[in-house]
């Protein structure tokens, strides 16, 4: 199982994404932006699924400039 210090909290994952916290809210409505999990009724960022989708939106962005 993973451990606990893996995750972040909202405000931890906006800090680190340099986004407001109010934009990974609208993140998780629109279904978009990096996975999370509720836990007890809080909402938590695996960091490694995090690196992974972040990874996915750099191979998106280039591809999309070479078709363009």
């Amino acid at each position: 199982m993973k451990q606990a210090s893996q995750y972040l909290t909202t405000a931890q994952m906006a800090d680190a994404l340099h986004r407001a916290p109010e934009t990974l809210v609208r993140w998780r409505r629109q279904r978009i932006g990096p996975p999370w999990i509720t836990l007890h009724g809080r909402v938590l960022y695996d960091s490694a699924a995090t690196a992974r989708w972040m990874e996915q939106q750099q191979v998106a962005l280039i591809r999309e400039a070479a078709a363009g």
